[in-house]
């Protein structure tokens, strides 16, 4: 290895040089204090790509790690924040916003295309206004940079970075310290910021300038809380010290032993035993992922390895199963009189550090979707997809937030909004009462020690046809099973084809709507991902009293992991209690499941 320098901070911010083979170079303090990073003020751009990184920062794992998630830094390459200035939503988002506030737009180019507002091309309103290196998005260098600021409030992007270096080249911060066999650039450890939530925060919580109103139009705070991601985390369980403590890196960049540093140490066989993480910053954006490699990966121009697009989406399905645990009460078998009414309960458990779902608001929505099925055709359910919409029954459960103009009730327009018409998204566990973070519906209480609920229980009655019932009563008199098939899912989508199509015709500007319905008509629409699923056959008697408890067969989850029992009766019925889980469960801060 060639020679580099470490920098250690004394209490006072003192550099203290510590040299392994002679190469010197001197590094900003590890806390600044003052002021976020301004346009033309570095004195050591960002790297122009984040390919160079990639040189030594993309390998294959060892033979013994072989199966598991490939945890490369590299990884990075194919998820939502290497794209996030590729993201033709954000750019159809933008020319609306650039309408209505266009002096406002360049804290949203200051958090997508960093690289682009730390040059001076805060301006930009679509691809077209960025150069080449822009477009890594949120990249390697950004975050490697960053340092902590007391002084300047966490959220809208205002990340201080560190631009003390010698010939242009800054200490990269990183969990682990050297004493041989260091790598070929400037370092130094932080095991603090780096890994922290505050981290996060700085993108995760988001202010627009329109004052909140409430109802009756006076003036609650003085921004708009449009997205409080990190907040509702602050607020949480997760963010307090015990047994469901844990940091946004614990999800979303699972923690890996035995890991090295970079390509040369892997082949060296040269690891770390602690301190790795997976760089695959798994959100569920698969509609997002599926657009950007038809334009980049081998079907499009091939700037991107399909790889990359590979592992992302591997890594979206798997932590679209972690956030929300499903139980479903549904009766084993029901009679001619109670076909009438047919009664479901299905509840829902926020299992993520933040609400369900979190975020940007605007075109994002989960459900609950239930279908009945006999002989494979529906006789009854609720919010099913269909037609590229949500089914709008009177039953129907869905989990948003709704922003709006007060004084025209205008929705989906950014810099507009100052007023929740509502937000009916899960909170998660402890989340303390807050006006930033609170729930805006009816739907949730506080517990008995006085935080929101972080569960959901919806009672469905569902009527059966008479045609239905004949044909269930023919199949009795014959002797043939005679059950109705029971579906219940949670979907969730990140736009809605309404979003999409509001943000084409709102357009006066620019060509961003249209690019994006072209991007979202080449992978097929807009389409929902399943985050829970269960599933169970409903025998009916035929007769007019209810049948006693009896053996019901399990149908299996789509979550495939399903614990079953029977509960007392009601009414004379038997009832099955099915909880699906998500797959791996909660995430500890240990990563243990």
């Amino acid at each position: 290895m060639s020679a580099s320098t470490h920098v250690r901070y004394t209490k006072l911010g003192r550099a203290v040089i510590l040299l392994t083979g002679g190469a010197l170079c001197i590094c900003a303090p590890a806390v600044a204090r003052g002021a976020p990073t301004e346009p033309g003020t570095l004195t050591n751009p960002l790297l122009p790509s984040a390919a160079q990184c990639g040189m030594c920062h993309a390998f294959a794992n060892p033979a013994a790690q072989a199966a598991l998630p490939n945890h490369s830094p590299m990884v990075w390459q194919g998820s939502a924040m290497a794209h996030s200035a590729r993201d033709p939503v954000f750019w159809g988002a933008l020319a609306l916003a650039a309408q209505d506030h266009p002096e406002e737009t360049i804290d949203c180019v200051r958090c997508h295309v960093p690289s682009a507002f730390l040059s001076g091309r805060g301006a930009a309103q679509s691809p077209g206004d960025l150069l080449a290196e822009d477009l890594d998005g949120i990249g390697c260098d950004l975050c490697h940079r960053m340092l902590p600021d007391p002084e300047v409030s966490i959220g809208n992007a205002r990340y201080t970075l560190d631009d003390t270096g010698l010939n242009g080249a800054v200490a990269k911060a990183g969990p682990w310290s050297y004493t041989e066999d260091a790598p070929n650039h400037p370092w130094r450890q932080d095991p603090e910021f780096l890994p922290s939530a505050d981290m996060c925060g700085v993108c995760h919580d988001v202010t627009t300038p329109r004052p909140r109103l409430r109802e009756d139009g006076t003036v609650i705070t003085s921004g708009f809380n449009e997205q409080r991601t990190y907040s509702e985390w602050a607020n949480s369980a997760f963010a307090r010290a015990g047994e469901d403590a844990a940091t946004c890196q614990d999800c979303h960049m699972p923690a890996v032993e035995d890991v090295a540093g970079c390509v040369a140490f892997s082949e060296s066989g040269i690891v770390h035993p602690t301190g790795g993480r997976r760089h695959d910053l798994a959100g569920v954006h698969l509609d997002l992922t599926s657009i950007i490699q038809q334009k980049y990966g081998s079907a499009g121009s091939d700037e991107i390895d399909d790889v990359f697009f590979d592992a992302a989406r591997a890594a979206q399905e798997a932590i679209a199963t972690q956030a929300v645990a499903l139980t479903v009460d549904a009766p084993m078998t029901f009679d001619r009189a109670r076909a009438a009414t047919l009664p479901l309960t299905v509840q829902l458990e926020n299992l993520s550090g933040h609400k369900l779902p979190t975020g940007y608001s605007e075109g994002r929505v989960m459900w609950i979707e239930v279908e009945g099925l006999l002989n494979g055709e529906t006789v009854f359910g609720s919010g099913r997809w269909r037609d590229n919409a949500i089914e709008a029954d009177e039953q129907v459960r869905r989990y948003e937030g709704i922003a709006e103009r007060l004084s025209d009730g205008r929705r989906n327009h950014l810099l507009l909004n100052d007023h929740w018409r509502l937000d009916t998204r899960i909170p998660p566990k402890g989340l303390t009462p807050d006006p930033e973070t609170d729930p805006i519906t009816d739907r949730y209480a506080l517990t008995s020690d006085g935080y929101w609920s972080s569960v959901d229980t919806v009672a469905y009655e569902f009527a059966l046809s008479d045609e239905t019932q004949a044909l269930l009563d023919e199949a009795v008199a014959a002797g043939q099973p005679a059950t109705v098939e029971v579906h219940v899912r949670v979907r969730y989508l990140i736009n809605t084809p309404a979003y999409l199509a509001q943000l084409l015709e709102d357009n006066v500007t620019n060509l961003e709507g249209e690019r994006l319905a072209t991007a979202y008509a080449e992978i097929g629409g807009p389409q929902p991902v399943t985050l829970a699923a269960w599933s169970a056959l409903v025998g009916y008697t035929g007769s007019d009293e209810p049948s006693g408890a009896g053996e019901s067969e399990d149908q299996g989850c789509g979550c495939h992991a399903v614990s079953a029992s029977t509960r007392g009766s009601r009414g004379g019925g038997g009832w099955l209690l099915l909880a699906c889980l998500a797959v791996f469960g909660r995430i500890r801060p240990n990563g243990r499941n």
